[in-house]
């Protein structure tokens, strides 16, 4: 996995025949497919046993591979991660690889505005304890964990889960983890990005979306205030520790899925991010990426279901992506 790195990141290119578009960030047609068997562990923590190739109704043109992981971590993006869109998410990964075990853990309002790290570490006890026995079971087999984060919510939840794991030296990630995908993440923690992505998680109607609209204002502007008194570094310091090979292994490699037409998270912002850590993982790891025009924040599929998966798989086989570091063509609207 640890291999000689380019110094620049090319736009990648599969021939493929793109799958409708779904309900927001789906990768099939309406409806999905149904979850495979779902084991909830804990609130907002969810796991789900492999399904069956047989059984699997996604549209997207990709062939399964045996090189597959013992457990994909899914961390979701905040408000807009229901269960019909995760279980997209599921459905393309257990095509992909039928026998792999998959984890969500949901990001909530509260794990990116009042709750204490500690507190959110404390909440992450149940994917834990599901980490460490799956790769305990695939001990000696050679498969690894892929680690999949959407957004600065699930970035944060990524972040602090890894340093969780590593509590007690050394990190059970050490050895494992494989690939981390961050996909329309991280950003910069403007209140524009922050503000309309906690506006995601609350309800669609009248009075209470209302009410909840100034709330969150309200708070937003709080922890933003904090963190430009420096007070608070939440994604700043999201963005130092995804690139800390103290937190996530050096060994990892990256891959980088985002969006020119993204409104929450610059371009700008995610390309930045990956020349951090082409740098300081030069000869360790590879980092790469794969830029889409037109998709939405944490929607990627629906512009090219099988581009987005074929990069996915490619990036696990060892063939990560690259692309450009320059600035993108197009900046954010914010």
């Amino acid at each position: 996995m640890a291999s000689t790195k380019a110094n620049s990141l090319a736009d990648h290119r599969r021939v493929g025949t793109p799958s409708a578009g779904g309900e927001g960030d789906g990768h099939v047609a309406s409806p999905p497919p149904p979850p495979p068997s779902q084991t909830t562990l804990a609130d907002n923590i969810l796991f789900y046993q492999p399904a069956s190739a047989a059984n699997s109704t996604s549209k997207v043109n990709l062939a399964p591979s045996d090189d597959a992981p013992a457990l994909v971590v899914l961390c979701t993006w905040l408000g807009g991660d229901t269960h019909r869109r995760i279980a997209r998410y599921v459905a393309g990964y257990q095509q992909l690889w039928p026998r792999v075990a998959v984890l969500v853990v949901r990001t909530v309002l509260a794990d990116m505005s009042v709750r204490p790290f500690a507190a959110l570490r404390a909440r992450l006890a149940p994917a834990r304890d599901a980490i460490s026995r799956v790769l305990s079971d695939a001990a000696g087999s050679g498969k690894g964990l892929l680690l999949h984060a959407f957004s600065n919510g699930g970035a944060s939840v990524a972040v602090q889960l890894a340093r969780s794991l590593g509590q007690s030296p050394p990190s059970i990630l050490d050895g494992h983890l494989r690939l981390v995908v961050l996909d329309c993440c991280p950003g910069d923690g403007s209140f524009q990005q922050t503000y309309h992505a906690a506006l995601k998680s609350l309800p669609p109607r009248m009075p209470l979306r209302a009410v909840g609209m100034a709330a969150v204002f309200g708070m937003v502007a709080v922890v933003t205030g904090l963190q430009a008194a420096g007070v608070m570094g939440f994604v700043q310091q999201i963005r130092r520790h995804l690139n800390d090979a103290s937190v996530v292994p050096a060994g990892a490699d990256r891959l980088y899925l985002f969006s020119r037409a993204d409104s929450l998270v610059g371009a700008a912002d995610v390309l930045q991010h990956a020349r951090e850590a082409t740098r300081g993982l030069a000869g360790k790891a590879e980092v790469g990426g794969v830029i889409f025009e037109k998709a939405e924040h944490c929607a990627l599929p629906r512009e090219d279901a099988n581009r987005y998966w074929n990069a996915i798989k490619d990036a696990w086989g060892g063939k990560v992506s690259s692309m450009p570091l320059g600035a993108p063509e197009r900046a954010s609207k914010l």
